[in-house]
C-alpha cells in the first residue's frame, strides 16, 4: 500500500483533455441542489409569507444596490440605513450595482432578483471548484466524485459536539453546532458557501484567481480578483495577498510572473488607498467601521475539528510528494497560510471579524492538498472485496459529509435566521414602491420590518439594520416612547411615513397625517408638512 500512495503512476491513468463543458454544467448543478434546496424550504415550511432572504444579512445587499438609482449617483451609494436627508455617496461595489439594476431598473421583484441571481452564481461557483478539483488531480479517475466530495464535505464539527455532549451526560443532540461558529452560518467548508448569493459570487471569482495560479495563466488571476476587489472588502483584500504572495514567490524565479505582480500591486494600491484613505475621511463610515469592528473569532477547538481532517491529509499528501513536488502545491500552502493568519488576526492586531476570512479558504487548499492522495486510497480500495468496498465507502463518505447534512437537514426544519413577514405587509411594500413613496418611515407591524423597507420600498428605514443604521437602540427606545406616551422628541420629528396596523390604536393624532394606501390589515400614513 505505502509503494502505491508514493507511486500512484502504477494503476492510475494519468490526466488527459478537460471534460466538455456540458457534462461539468450537470455536475455543477447537481452539486449545488442540496444548498439551494434551502430557498424551497423557506417557501413551504414555517409561518408567515417567506421574503426570499434565509438570513438577516442578506437583504440589505438588495437596498444598497437600489440606494445607487434612489439616493446615489448611478453608480455609488451612501448607506440607506442613514434615515439623514442627504447620506454621503462613498460607497462603490459592484454587486450592489447589478442588484439595483435589476430592482431599481428593471422592475425585477427583490426576491426573485437574488434568488436568480444566487441559483447563476451557485452554479458558476460549483462549475469553477469543478474544473480546480480537475487541475489538481494527477488521474482522470472519478474525477466527479472527488468534485462532489469538495462540494459537500466538511470536518468533524458535528461528530465531536456529540461527543462532547455524551461526555458530558448531555443527550446526543443537544446544542449539535456549538463548534460551527454563529450556528454554521459562517461556512468553515467550501460548498455551503452557495447558499447565499453573495457568497456564491464572491467564490466564484476566487476560485477563477485560484484556477489561474493552478493552470499557470497569472494574468486570469489578477483579472478575477480584480473583479473580486471591486465587490467585496473581505474577499477582495484576503484574494489580493493570496495572489499577491504567490506572484511574489514566483517572480524571484520566473520575470514572466512581474507584469502580472505588477497590475495586481496597482490594484492593491487602489483598493488600499479607497477603503484606508478615503473611506475613513467621512465620519458617517468610521461610526459603522466601529461598529463592525467585532472580535468574532475562530475557537482553537472549531479550528481543530473543522481543519484536522483535511489538515492530515494534506501534510501526508506533502510529505510522501515532497520528491515529486507539483507548482499548486505550493500556491495552495500560500492560500492557507495567508487565510490562517487572516482569520486569526486578533493575535496581532485589534480584531476585525476574522470569521469573515474562514468560508471555506482554509478548508478548501488543505483538502485539495490531499485529495490525489484520496484518489489513490480510493483507487487501493478498489482491490478490496465488494461488502467491504461498499462499507468503506458509505462509512468514509458519512462521516466526510456529515456537518453539512446535519446543518442542512436542521435548517431545513426550522430556521429561525430567516426573515418572514406578513402578506398584508408585503401587499403594502408594495404598494408604497409602486407609488414611488420616499422619506423617512417606520412600520409597526414588526422590528424586522422596518429593515426590510429599505428593500422592499424607496422609503428610508427610521431604523433598520442593526450595525448600519446609526443610533439603533436609541432610535428604537425613542419610538417606543412615542408610541407609549405620545411624547415627542427631536428624531420622532423626522419621520414623514407611518405603517400602521388597523387592529391597534396609538396615541397619535391621524388628523397630522393623510392616507397614503391601505389594505385590509395596515395603513400607511404620510405627515402634513
Amino acid at each position: 500500500m505505502m509503494a502505491f500512495i508514493v507511486d500512484p503512476t502504477q494503476t492510475l491513468p494519468p490526466s488527459g483533455q478537460p471534460r466538455p463543458a456540458v457534462r461539468v454544467w450537470g455536475w455543477a448543478i447537481l452539486a449545488v441542489l442540496p444548498f439551494l434546496s434551502l430557498n424551497v424550504a423557506q417557501y413551504v415550511r414555517g409561518p408567515g409569507e417567506p421574503t426570499g432572504f434565509i438570513c438577516y444579512d442578506l437583504p440589505y445587499y438588495v437596498a444598497n444596490g437600489r440606494e445607487i438609482f434612489e439616493r446615489g449617483n448611478g453608480i455609488g451609494y451612501g448607506n440607506p440605513y442613514d434615515p439623514a436627508p442627504a447620506p454621503p455617496v462613498i460607497y462603490y461595489h459592484l454587486l450592489s450595482w447589478v442588484f439595483g439594476c435589476g430592482v431599481s431598473l428593471c422592475g425585477i421583484p427583490p426576491a426573485v432578483m437574488f434568488l436568480s441571481f444566487g441559483c447563476l452564481a451557485a452554479v458558476l461557483f460549483a462549475y469553477g471548484t469543478f474544473r480546480l478539483v480537475e487541475g489538481v488531480l494527477p488521474s482522470d479517475w472519478l474525477v466527479p466524485v472527488w468534485f462532489l466530495l469538495s462540494m459537500w464535505g466538511g470536518g468533524l464539527l458535528v461528530l465531536s459536539a456529540i461527543v462532547i455532549n455524551l461526555a458530558g451526560g448531555e443527550t446526543w443532540a443537544h446544542d449539535i453546532f456549538r463548534l460551527d461558529p454563529h450556528d454554521g452560518w459562517w461556512f468553515l467548508n467550501w460548498g455551503r458557501n452557495s447558499v447565499f448569493p453573495t457568497e456564491a459570487a464572491y467564490h466564484a471569482l476566487a476560485v477563477q484567481a485560484w484556477l489561474g495560479a493552478v493552470t499557470r495563466r497569472p494574468w486570469r488571476s489578477v483579472a478575477a480578483v480584480g473583479v473580486l476587489a471591486a465587490t467585496h472588502p473581505f474577499s477582495g483584500i484576503q484574494q489580493i495577498l493570496i495572489i499577491g504572495s504567490w506572484l511574489s514567490f514566483k517572480a524571484f524565479r520566473d520575470r514572466s510572473a512581474r507584469p502580472p505582480l505588477a497590475m495586481l500591486g496597482l490594484v492593491g494600491l487602489v483598493f488600499g488607498g479607497y477603503y484606508f484613505g478615503y473611506l475613513p475621511r467621512f465620519p458617517e463610515h468610521r461610526r459603522i467601521f466601529a461598529e463592525w469592528s467585532l472580535d468574532w473569532n475562530l475557537p482553537a477547538a472549531s479550528m481543530a475539528a473543522a481543519y484536522g481532517p483535511v489538515a492530515a491529509l494534506a501534510a501526508t499528501r506533502c510529505w510522501r510528494d515532497r520528491r515529486c513536488w507539483r507548482p499548486e502545491m505550493t500556491f495552495l500552502l500560500v492560500a492557507v497560510g495567508v487565510s490562517l493568519v487572516l482569520a486569526k488576526h486578533e493575535l496581532f492586531v485589534m480584531p476585525r471579524q476574522p470569521l469573515h476570512f474562514t468560508r471555506g479558504y482554509i478548508w478548501m487548499p488543505l483538502w485539495l492538498l490531499g485529495l490525489p492522495l484520496v484518489q489513490r486510497l480510493g483507487a487501493w480500495a478498489t482491490r478490496w472485496a465488494p461488502a467491504k468496498r461498499v462499507a468503506a465507502v458509505v462509512l468514509g463518505c458519512g462521516l466526510f459529509c456529515s456537518d453539512n447534512a446535519a446543518w442542512l437537514a436542521d435548517r431545513w426544519r426550522d430556521n429561525p435566521d430567516e426573515l418572514r413577514t406578513s402578506s398584508a405587509v408585503l401587499d403594502i411594500f408594495r404598494q408604497l414602491d409602486r407609488r414611488k413613496e420616499r422619506g423617512v418611515a417606520v412600520t409597526f407591524s414588526k422590528e424586522r420590518d422596518n429593515y426590510l423597507l429599505a428593500t422592499f420600498t424607496q422609503l428610508d428605514p427610521f431604523y433598520g439594520h442593526v450595525f448600519l443604521c446609526p443610533d439603533w437602540v436609541e432610535r428604537g427606545r425613542s419610538l417606543a416612547e412615542w408610541i407609549a406616551s405620545a411624547s415627542p422628541n427631536e428624531w420622532i420629528d423626522d419621520i414623514e411615513v407611518l405603517i400602521l396596523s388597523k387592529h391597534r390604536r396609538y396615541p397619535i393624532d391621524t388628523d397630522s397625517w393623510d392616507v397614503i394606501c391601505e389594505n385590509a390589515h395596515f395603513l400607511a400614513l404620510r405627515r402634513r408638512r
